[in-house]
């Protein structure tokens, strides 16, 4: 496609990104710090290894090994928030994290490779607690299904407690954030690795926040999780960012919310959809993260980078999972509705948001030469099918826009495009090739290629979606959380053909 003069900037920013690296640079080794097999080296085999049940007491097994002294290839904090309806749910992840495998070897929880370290916020009067997951004795058993796990209590996971914090009443937002902060200050110190990667498993809202907890009403607001991600990337990671961020939780993937944490993760995971309760595939993903497999990934695309690979990993093996896979045997109608996809931060800063902007500013010349268009691009957005709390699939509203100008050039003399619909054209391609940089994977259930179902449109379904409020009510009650937001203040023109369609009068 040839680029006209006014998206010079893409083709500018296209060129840096295809000239300097195809990925952003995957993080160094940390400071001075020693790989941990060369550090354990002369210590006797297998003493990196915790045996959940073995009578050895945690604390006289991790003293020799002075973990925080050593560097491991990953560190995975795992921010588990179980309400009383996902507390079943808790425990049968936790149990995937840990049991064993028949042929004895240990590719669960922690190993020579890998960290695995749990924050368990559960309803139980027990108080918080920090797992630090191991592969236990007995293997895992696919007989056991949910009424199992109902009656699971925290004696039920094996893996030992390293700490154990009070419960402290109902949580302000400050002081959930704080709790949060606190655990990957304290996971990221005691457990230091070359490569990071952290979790938020429970409720999640989208933009408006998520890990809520039913029973003392607190929860983690978006700006929250990414200043928790900074301040720890600052302090103990040497201003390194996280290297993945995955969200087990409902409707996250948002590019309101992949904005928000783009500076501070390298890698985005998430969904748009309501996720299936069993969320990640656990026992699979550590597998492959343990075996430095990644699904066969780093084989087939020739890639050291192991951040990228994860990334680009868990929408694959979480589809696989509710496609005949582990999870299908308990919920083998969840492979209709599942979404999940993987983003890079740097083709989001570098070309997703100044492309937004640039679609944002010819949406609003499209509209101002004739107001009249109002409507329809209303009933474009109406048309849009949405997840539950009103976001989009972002890819689908480019297809559906798409369409409509194609049918108003129809009517026009020639059928030939007017000037400004021209140009929203060739800027929604433009966007859409940089949304196509953006996701880097995605995974979409059997409904998304159902021709009768309002998500099908072939070719244009990405599993990341945005707020595109559908009334003046919605736009003007929302409206000023979302202005708070990173992606609005960096492309000020996204909201501009918002506020023309829905409040074109100034705002008090």
């Amino acid at each position: 496609m040839i680029l006209g003069s006014g998206h010079r900037w893409l083709a500018r920013a296209a060129a840096v990104l295809a000239c300097c690296a195809a990925l952003p640079a995957e993080a160094a080794p940390r400071g001075a710090l020693p790989d941990c097999r060369a550090a354990w080296a002369e210590l006797p085999a297998g003493s990196h290894h915790y045996q959940p049940g073995s009578g050895l007491p945690y604390e006289e097994y991790s003293r020799p090994l002075d973990r925080a002294g050593c560097l491991k290839e990953w560190t995975m904090l795992v921010y588990m928030v179980a309400s009383p309806d996902l507390a079943p749910y808790a425990y049968w992840d936790l149990y995937e994290m840990e049991a064993g495998y028949r042929s004895g070897r240990v590719n669960a929880g922690s190993t020579l490779r890998t960290d695995l370290v749990v924050q368990f916020d559960g309803p139980d009067a027990e108080g918080i607690r920090r797992h630090h997951m191991f592969q236990s004795r007995e293997p895992y058993s696919d007989a056991w299904d949910l009424s199992h796990f109902q009656t699971s209590t925290p004696a039920s996971v094996e893996s030992p407690v390293v700490e154990t914090l009070p419960e402290s009443g109902p949580l302000p937002p400050e002081a959930h954030e704080a709790r949060f902060r606190e655990f990957l200050r304290w996971g990221f110190a005691n457990y230091p690795a070359k490569r990071t990667f952290v979790v938020v498993w429970g409720h999640g809202r989208g933009w408006k926040g998520t890990a809520y907890e039913a029973s003392q009403g607190g929860y983690l607001s978006i700006p929250a999780l990414r200043r928790s991600l900074s301040s720890v990337s600052e302090e103990l990671l040497e201003g390194r960012p996280i290297d993945v961020y995955a969200a087990d939780s409902c409707l996250m993937q948002m590019v309101e919310v992949a904005a928000e944490l783009a500076p501070a993760a390298r890698f985005i995971v998430g969904s748009t959809q309501v996720q299936n309760f069993l969320g990640l595939p656990y026992r699979r993903l550590l597998f492959e993260l343990n075996t430095g497999r990644f699904a066969g990934l780093a084989e087939s695309l020739q890639v050291r980078d192991e951040g990228y690979l994860l990334a680009r990993m868990i929408p694959k093996v979480f589809r696989a999972s509710f496609n005949g896979g582990l999870q299908s045997r308990f919920a083998p109608q969840a492979i209709r509705e599942i979404t999940m996809s993987a983003l890079s931060s740097s083709e989001l800063n570098h070309l997703l948001l100044p492309a937004l902007d640039q679609f944002g500013l010819a949406l609003l010349a499209y509209l101002q030469e004739d107001p009249l268009r109002a409507a329809d691009l209303q009933f474009v957005v109406e048309r849009a099918p949405k997840f539950l709390g009103g976001a989009q699939d972002f890819g689908l509203f480019l297809g559906l826009l798409l369409q409509h100008l194609y049918e108003e050039a129809d009517w026009l003399p020639g059928s030939a495009f007017s000037p400004t619909a021209d140009a929203l054209r060739q800027d929604l391609e433009e966007l859409r090739q940089a949304l196509e940089r953006t996701v880097l994977e995605h995974a979409r259930g059997t409904r998304y290629e159902d021709p009768s179902d309002p998500f099908f449109l072939p070719g244009w379904f990405r599993a990341v979606s945005l707020w595109l409020p559908v009334s003046e009510s919605e736009y003007l009650s929302q409206a000023p959380s979302y202005r708070g937001s990173r992606l609005f203040q960096s492309s000020p023109a996204w909201e501009g053909w918002l506020k023309f369609l829905y409040a074109p009068a100034p705002l008090d």
